[in-house]
C-alpha cells in the first residue's frame, strides 16, 4: 500500500497547482476523468448541427471524463465514455444513456448540444465528407477517438471548458462514487466508496487486479470482501498521478520497463531544457517560466540520466538545495520505482521500489559517479573524458548489440540489477564486473558487420568494464586512480602495464603501415591473461625486440619495461595465477599515459633515423 500512499499524497500536493488545470501540457486527471489524446475534432452548431471535422495535432493530451466502469481496464464488453471517446463507441446505446443522465443532472448547453447531435447518427459519415474536401489523409478508422467544439458567440471547447468538466466532476461524485458501498480503504485509512476495479497502471496493464472470486478461497475466511479493500477514490488518485508522473518525467529503460522517481512534495520548480547527454553543462532557464507542481523533476531527470551514464552540474545545485531544505528543517523525500511488464497476462508488477530522503538519493547518484567512471572517447570530438557508461552500454558489453527476443531479456534484467546500485548505494554485483572483464580481456570477439576487427568497439569495451572494476573495488573501500600510479607494486596492475607499453612499441614501430592491425600484444591479452609471465616472455623476447629496433629511441622504452619489472614484490611476478581486473586498468592507464603527449612529439622520439630520413625524402 505504501505506493498507493505516496501516489496519493503527490495528487493533493499536485492538485493545489495548475498541475491539474485543463490548459496544462500535461494535465492531471482528478477522480472521474482521464488524459488521453483525441486525434480528431469534431465542431458543432449551438443547436448540435455538424459544422467542421479536422485532424487534432499530435501531442495534444486533454482530460476525458470517463464513468468508473470506463475509466479502468476496457475490456469487452466495453463502457463507453460520456463524451469524447472512439468513433466506434460514440452513439452508441450505453453512450447515449450515460450522456442523457448527465444532461438531465444539469450539464451546460454545449454537452446537450453534443448530445443532439450523436442522436442523429452520422458521426462518421460527416467525418469522412469534411476530411475528404479537405484532402486530408485519414485511415477511416474507428478507433480514432473524437472531442467537440461547439460554436456561439465564443467557439466552446469542451475538453477545457471549466463549466462542463465542474458539471461532470459533480455527476460524477454524486451518480458513481455517491452509489457504491462503503468500507476501510487501507491505503488511506478512511472509511469511503470501495472498489474491485481499477485503472491500468502501464498502457493496458494492471497493477491491481480483483477480478476472479477463486483466487482468494483458502486464504480469507468468508468472502472476499474481508480481503484488503481499496478505495475508489484511492486508487484512482493513485493511477492518475502515475500515469500522469510517466509521462512527464519516466524513463523506458526499455519497451517494456519504466524506470519512475518523483518527490511527494508540492514546492514550485520552473521548466529546465533537456541536458546535453555527453556536456556537464545545462542550459539556463528561460527568463519567464511558468511555475508548476514540483515532483522534484530535475532530480529525476537528473536519476534517469544518471541511469542512463550522464553526469552534469545540475546534481551540485541540486544537492546544495537539498542541503539547505534539511536545514531549514523541511523534509523533503524521494520515491524510486521500476515498473516490469513482462509478465505476459496483461499484468504489470514493481520490479523495484525505494523510499529515502531527497538528500541521501543525490548523494547515492554522486557516489554512483564518482565511482562508476572511466576516460572514454567521445564519438564527435574524439576526446577523452571520465565519463559513466550506460545500463545499455553494460548490457551490450556483456552480451552483445543482437536484438533478439532473449538478449532483450537479458539486458532488461541487468538493468534492473544496476538501479539499487545508482540509487541504494548497494555494492556493484561481482558478477557484473567479471562478465564485463571477461568480454573486453578478449579483443578477437569484437567484430564489425564486415567482418574487421572493431578496434574502436574494444576500446570502448576496455573503459567500460574499467568503470565497473573501478566501481567494484572502490565499493570496498580501495582507491582506484584514472591516472597511472607509477607507483604501484600491485601484480595485477603492473601486468597490465607492461602488456600496454608491449602494445604502443608495436603500434609506433608499424605506424601508417597496417593500421586497424591487432598488434600481438592484444592478440595474446586473452592468453596474458590466463598465464601472464610465460606469455610475456614469450612477447618480449620473440615479438617486442624486433620493433624495439625500429624505433629511435628504443632504450626509453626497454628502460620503462625494466623499471615496472622492478616494482614487483619478490615472488609475485613468477606467481602461476591468472589475472583479475585490476590488470585492465593498468593497461588502460598506462596506455593513456603513454599517448597523452602530443602526436608528432611521441612520433618524433620514436621513429629511427633512417625512416626519418626516408619521410623527409618524400616530402
Amino acid at each position: 500500500m505504501s505506493w498507493i500512499q505516496k501516489l496519493c499524497e503527490t495528487y493533493e500536493n499536485a492538485a493545489r497547482t495548475d498541475a491539474v488545470s485543463p490548459d496544462a501540457p500535461n494535465p492531471l486527471p482528478v477522480p472521474g476523468f482521464i488524459a488521453d489524446e483525441m486525434e480528431l475534432t469534431v465542431t458543432l452548431s449551438a443547436d448540435g448541427d455538424f459544422v467542421d471535422a479536422d485532424r487534432t495535432p499530435e501531442g495534444q493530451i486533454i482530460l476525458v471524463p470517463c464513468t468508473l466502469k470506463s475509466g479502468v481496464a476496457r475490456q469487452n464488453p466495453v463502457s463507453p465514455h460520456p463524451i469524447f471517446d472512439s468513433i466506434k463507441y460514440l452513439g452508441t446505446d450505453e453512450q447515449m444513456k450515460i450522456l442523457s443522465d448527465w444532461c438531465n443532472f444539469g450539464a451546460p448547453k454545449a454537452v446537450h448540444a453534443v448530445h443532439s447531435y450523436l442522436a442523429k447518427g452520422t458521426l462518421k459519415d460527416n467525418i469522412e465528407k469534411a476530411l475528404s474536401e479537405k484532402k486530408v489523409k485519414w485511415k477511416d478508422s474507428d478507433g480514432d477517438g473524437v472531442r467537440f467544439c461547439v460554436l456561439g458567440a465564443q467557439p466552446i471547447e469542451l475538453w477545457r471548458n471549466a463549466s462542463v468538466l465542474d458539471s461532470w466532476q459533480k455527476y460524477f461524485e454524486k451518480n458513481c462514487l455517491g452509489a457504491m458501498d462503503k468500507s476501510l480503504c487501507y491505503a488511506l485509512g478512511q472509511t469511503l466508496p470501495i472498489t474491485t476495479k481499477h485503472p491500468t497502471a502501464l498502457g493496458t496493464l494492471l497493477l491491481i487486479s480483483m477480478t476472479i472470486d477463486r483466487n482468494c478461497e483458502g486464504i480469507f475466511i468468508g468472502s472476499t470482501k474481508n480481503a484488503v479493500s481499496v478505495s475508489a477514490e484511492a486508487t484512482l488518485k493513485a493511477h492518475n498521478t502515475l500515469k500522469w508522473l510517466i509521462r512527464r518525467q519516466g524513463r523506458y529503460l526499455d519497451r517494456n520497463t519504466v524506470l519512475l522517481t518523483w518527490g511527494t512534495g508540492a514546492e514550485i520548480l520552473p521548466d529546465i531544457t533537456e541536458f546535453d547527454p555527453e556536456d556537464d553543462e545545462f542550459a539556463p532557464l528561460p527568463e519567464e517560466t511558468k511555475p508548476q507542481v514540483r515532483t522534484m523533476a530535475r532530480q529525476a531527470k537528473a536519476v534517469a540520466d544518471g541511469s542512463h551514464g550522464y553526469d552534469n552540474r545540475l546534481l551540485k545545485e541540486l544537492e546544495e538545495e537539498a542541503r539547505e531544505k534539511r536545514a531549514r528543517g523541511e523534509h523533503s523525500e524521494a520515491v524510486v520505482m521500476v515498473l516490469d511488464s513482462t509478465t505476459g497476462n496483461g499484468r504489470a508488477s514493481i520490479a523495484y521500489y525505494q523510499e529515502l530522503d531527497i538528500l541521501d538519493y543525490l548523494q547515492n547518484l554522486r557516489y554512483w559517479y564518482n565511482t562508476c567512471k572511466w576516460p572514454m572517447k567521445r564519438q564527435d570530438t574524439l576526446e577523452e573524458k571520465p565519463r559513466t557508461p550506460l545500463p545499455q552500454e553494460i548490457g551490450d558489453l556483456i552480451y552483445g548489440e543482437r536484438g533478439g527476443d532473449g538478449d532483450r531479456k537479458l539486458k532488461r534484467q541487468l538493468s534492473k540489477r544496476l538501479i539499487p546500485c545508482i540509487t541504494a548505494r548497494r555494492p556493484l554485483p561481482p558478477d557484473i564486473m567479471m562478465a564485463a572483464f571477461r568480454r573486453a580481456v578478449n579483443p578477437a570477439g569484437f567484430r564489425k558487420e564486415s567482418g574487421s576487427w572493431d578496434k574502436e568497439g574494444w576500446e570502448r569495451a576496455v573503459a567500460i568494464a574499467c568503470a565497473l572494476i573501478r566501481k567494484y573495488y572502490m565499493d570496498k573501500e580501495e582507491v582506484h586512480p584514472m591516472e597511472l600510479d607509477e607507483s604501484s607494486t600491485e601484480r595485477n596492475y603492473l601486468f597490465g602495464r607492461l602488456l600496454a607499453v608491449a602494445d604502443v612499441v608495436e603500434e609506433l614501430a608499424l605506424s601508417g603501415q597496417e593500421k586497424g592491425r591487432q598488434t600481438n600484444a592484444v592478440r595474446y591479452m586473452q592468453r596474458f591473461q590466463q598465464r601472464p609471465l610465460e606469455t610475456w616472455n614469450t612477447l618480449r623476447s620473440g615479438l617486442i625486440i624486433p620493433y624495439l629496433r625500429k624505433l629511435k629511441n628504443g632504450t626509453y622504452f626497454t628502460r620503462l619495461m625494466d623499471d615496472i619489472t622492478n616494482l614487483f614484490e619478490p615472488g609475485d611476478m613468477a606467481l602461476q595465477k591468472p589475472l583479475d581486473g585490476r590488470f585492465l586498468e593498468g593497461y588502460s592507464n598506462q596506455k593513456r599515459k603513454l599517448y597523452s603527449k602530443n602526436d608528432k612529439t611521441l612520433k618524433s622520439m620514436t621513429m629511427n633515423e633512417e625512416d626519418e630520413n626516408n619521410g623527409s625524402a618524400d616530402e
